[in-house]
């Protein structure tokens, strides 16, 4: 026989490292070589006859025989035999498959991981697989079941990762269960043995839960039974640990929602940091295991990023934060970056003060207020969102403060909108125009029917994304506020209409009163930059820019 191997023998090594033989078959008139044997840490794996010849044990014999005798396959073939049915056989296989995965033989064996072949589970012999390692569950829904995860197959190209137990639905499986801890919740079982053997090398307490893949992960069964599961086990929070790759964020992003409306306490990985730990690292591949497996190689696995989750609350050193004085668009009445109110009665002078604030801002004029000057410290273009006076009012007082001239960078909108559900749109037109100055013109006809304007959470809610957006583009943020009735004696900063979150939130707030003869007093009435409190006095005669 030995003739056939030596004439039409082709050897060729798989991306696992296995050995493929392909040789014309003894046991009939093989043309074309048919006959293939799969050689794995020097043990003979599997042997097939490709024309269906049957293979006994007498003839596995002999084909071991003939290729050990044949001198180009010296070394590739262990002395020991080729039954991977031997304990010592099957052990270095799956302490190899171990360690590429990072966990011990010991660990895997606790779990109940084992080699198994074509010729003791069919189910192999279906898909053209050989070997592989059998991984029994436990599954909440649907009871015990298993996967296999192929580790030879005949054809490399369309070798298929695993099997699972035939019939098997979408279940969840537990890996390990601890009460009062939480629940991480990931793709597969492989993954969750990862993770587990690492957090108690951590001594990271954790429930560790899986599926079978990222579909079964978002079905409506299982999510239900995790949802009972972290009921089960008074646990904190669920921690959703799919891969950070597309199909994994997507199918957290699913999770979240679901869970979330199941009133479940929810965290998720942070997937930023994974990838970008695990490019740094020179691996391909983003699943949480690698990230796992790639940093305890490198010695950087530690109890605070051993499960990197996404965390709003991040502290960080004052000494770490570089100084940096607040910056004017009128010093000192007008911060950039922050909110500011201007507020007082109606027909006190407060959209006066607006407009002549506008063109100095729209010309880089100075702005004359009686013997005071209010000088920009930028010019640019304004956006003026005032909805009480009409357009011809606004047109006229422009002009009058303005030498009978309006600036053509002041961009007026004078319909009003609700500050919640437009806050895309006024975003899209500050990025469009870019302003130096933004005014809100009166503020409350703008907060929305909805909004609660005497409660403090409620008026933040609205108010913090503006405050947000200008500190990201750099601009004053005006608003305009009428004071409450009977404010009597109450402190300047608390007699504007509304919750006392306005001006909380607010970085100065500057109040005016125009008496009987026609002088308008602005007064600080809050200021978070400076410590004193000054005045000054003006009239709407003695107001002109440039």
């Amino acid at each position: 026989m030995g003739i056939y191997v030596l004439e039409r023998l082709s050897i060729s090594r798989a991306p696992d490292g296995s050995v493929r033989l392909r040789f014309r078959c003894p046991y009939h008139d093989d043309q074309n070589p048919s006959f293939s044997v799969i050689i794995a840490g020097g043990y003979i794996v599997s042997m097939k006859c490709f024309a269906g010849c049957e293979l006994d044990y007498g003839r596995k014999g002999e084909i071991k025989n003939m290729l050990t005798s044949d001198s180009r396959l010296f070394g590739l073939i262990s002395e020991k035999g080729e039954r991977m049915e031997k304990l010592q056989d099957a052990d270095k296989l799956l302490a190899s498959f171990c360690s590429k995965r990072g966990i011990s033989l010991d660990t895997a064996k606790a779990f109940g991981l084992k080699i198994v072949t074509a010729d003791l589970e069919p189910s192999l012999s279906k898909v053209g697989a050989t070997a592989g390692v059998f991984i029994p569950l436990k599954g909440l829904l649907h009871g015990d079941s298993y996967q296999i995860r192929i580790l030879f197959s005949e054809s490399e190209e369309k070798r298929k990762r695993f099997l699972s137990a035939s019939g098997s639905k979408a279940d969840l499986y537990v890996i390990s269960e601890t009460n009062g801890a939480p629940v991480i919740f990931c793709e597969g079982p492989i993954k969750g043995i990862v993770l587990f053997e690492a957090l108690h090398a951590l001594d990271i307490p954790a429930s560790i839960v899986c599926t079978t893949g990222v579909s079964s992960a978002q079905c409506d069964d299982v999510i239900k039974a995790l949802a009972g599961f972290v009921s089960k086990t008074n646990a904190s929070k669920v921690i959703i640990a799919m891969d950070a790759d597309e199909a994994g964020m997507r199918a957290s992003g699913v999770l979240l929602r679901r869970l979330s409306g199941l009133n479940v306490r929810v965290a998720e990985i942070d997937y930023n940091t994974v990838r970008n730990e695990l490019t740094l690292l020179g691996s391909e591949q983003f699943g949480i295991d690698d990230y796992v497996i790639a940093m305890k190689r490198a010695g950087k696995l530690s109890v605070s990023n051993a499960i990197p989750l996404v965390r709003r609350l991040k502290p960080v050193s004052v000494a770490m934060i570089v100084g940096q004085s607040q910056s004017f668009l009128f010093e000192p009445l007008i911060p950039l970056g922050v909110m500011t109110i201007i507020e007082g009665n109606p027909g006190c002078g407060k959209s006066f003060l607006t407009i002549g604030m506008s063109c100095s801002v729209a010309t880089g004029k100075p702005l004359y207020l009686g013997e005071n000057v209010l000088t920009p410290s930028v010019s640019g273009n304004v956006l003026l969102f005032s909805c009480e006076d009409s357009p011809t009012v606004v047109s006229i007082r422009t002009a009058m403060l303005y030498g009978g001239s309006r600036p053509d960078n002041i961009y007026y909108e004078f319909e009003p909108f609700d500050m919640v559900k437009s806050l895309d749109e006024v975003e899209d037109l500050v990025q469009m125009y870019k302003p130096k100055l933004v005014i809100i013109d009166p503020l409350m006809n703008y907060m929305g029917a909805e909004s609660d304007v005497y409660r403090d959470n409620a008026v933040r809610a609205v108010l913090t994304p503006y405050t947000k957006m200008a500190s990201k583009y750099g601009f004053a943020f005006v608003v305009v506020r009428h004071l409450r009735k009977n404010a009597g004696d109450a402190a300047a900063v608390c007699r504007g209409i509304g919750s006392i979150g306005f001006s909380g939130l607010a970085r100065c707030v500057l109040s005016l009163e125009q008496d009987e003869s026609g002088v308008i007093t602005v007064s600080i009435a809050k200021h978070s930059y400076m410590p004193i409190r000054t005045s000054f006095s003006y009239t709407i005669d003695e107001m002109r820019v440039g």
